[in-house]
């Protein structure tokens, strides 16, 4: 299985009530390419979270290897969240996520 750590950064936390909480996660594909060259390495991504918990806006912000890119978008766009409230209500909340490509852990 894939090493995914789920780590939500947002430059505004303290304006929510609750903090968006993951409750579905898919696992992005180990590239081919990437695991038959031995390569490992990680992706962080930057998504809007909606109010309605779907994710939008996903842009890669950085990451190891290019060949990692289009697998971890990929996944993180059909992610679901409880999302932010702010005052009782359903916010929009902009959130960092880095996604781990371990090979090791992917045997």
């Amino acid at each position: 299985s894939l090493l995914v750590s789920i780590v939500l950064s947002s430059a505004h936390a303290e304006q929510y009530d609750r903090r968006p909480v993951v409750i579905y996660v898919v696992q992005p594909s180990f590239p081919r390419e990437m695991s038959k060259a031995g390569i490992s390495g990680d992706v962080v991504v930057q998504l809007t979270i909606a109010k309605d918990g779907t994710t939008k806006d996903v842009r890669i912000v950085r990451s190891s290897h290019k060949g990692f890119e289009e697998a971890a978008a990929q996944a993180v766009e059909k992610w679901k969240f409880h999302p932010a409230t702010q005052q009782g209500k359903p916010v929009e909340v902009i959130i960092r996520q880095l996604i781990e490509f371990n090979l090791e852990e992917s045997k």
